[in-house]
């Protein structure tokens, strides 16, 4: 059996690419990390994280807002489009 230590949990490396159910529902969704552009990052390890965590709230956080929207009913139809009959299959490694 494969047990992940919390040096692996907060890895990024091991970190959904896909939304989890807390990414949607939780009031608090954690900031990004700044996007360094002033001064070099502090190792190759700081820079690919940082990335990646930018990259994944860019996909989730128009997600999000998404669906808090359609959940509150401030949605206009044209706003957004309904697909019915979907599934989607997440992938857990651990």
């Amino acid at each position: 059996m494969f047990l992940l230590s919390s040096t692996t949990i907060d890895n990024f490396r091991f970190q959904s690419i896909n939304p989890t159910e807390d990414d949607i529902n939780s009031d608090n969704y954690p900031d990004p990390p700044e996007h360094i552009t002033h001064k070099p990052y502090d190792s190759t390890e700081q820079y690919l994280e940082t990335q990646f965590q930018l990259l994944r709230a860019d996909c989730i956080l128009p997600v999000r807002g998404a669906v808090r929207a359609y959940r509150d009913g401030v949605v206009e139809d044209n706003e957004m489009t309904m697909y019915t009959n979907v599934c989607t299959s997440f992938h857990q490694d651990h």
